[in-house]
This record gives structure tokens, sequence and C-alpha cells, in this order.
């Protein structure tokens, strides 16, 4: 998928005026995934308001905002693709 493609199919209302995008996972890459989920899936870890509110995330419990916030920033600092 190019850069372009990516950016107009993954953006969301009010993004650029500073919305929040809250989506309930995606999994980790462990290598069978298909090349468009690899895209997404990297392509939402660059999105700094963007926020996995997974429940592996989030130590299977219920999160303030800040803590959602805070548990994303750990997650994409952990992963190494």
């Amino acid at each position: 998928m190019r850069k372009e493609e990516q950016e107009d199919e993954f953006c969301w209302n009010k993004e650029q005026h500073g919305s929040w995008h809250i989506f309930g996972h995606i999994h980790d890459l462990d290598g069978n995934q298909s090349e468009e989920l690899r895209a997404v899936f990297t392509y939402m870890r660059q999105k700094e308001r963007a926020l996995n509110a997974g429940c592996m995330i989030n130590h299977y419990t219920p999160v303030s905002m800040a803590e959602l916030i805070e548990n994303n920033k750990r997650y994409r600092n952990d992963i190494s693709l």
C-alpha cells in the first residue's frame, strides 16, 4: 500500500484538529499476517493520537484516558518489527 493510500484510508474525523482515535486492537505481528495488515499495524503505531484500547495493552483492566495514553506509549516502545 502506498503512503498516500494509507493516509487517505486511515485518517479519522477531525484528526487534523487534534481528535483521538481509540480502536479495539490490532493483533501483534508474528510474521503470518498479510502485507496489508502489517501496513495498517505499522501506520497506526506511528499515529500518536491513535490509541489501541485492547485488553492486553491495558493489563486486562479498565483504564482512564491518561492511563490509556501512557500504556500505548509503552506498547509502541516495546515492539520491534
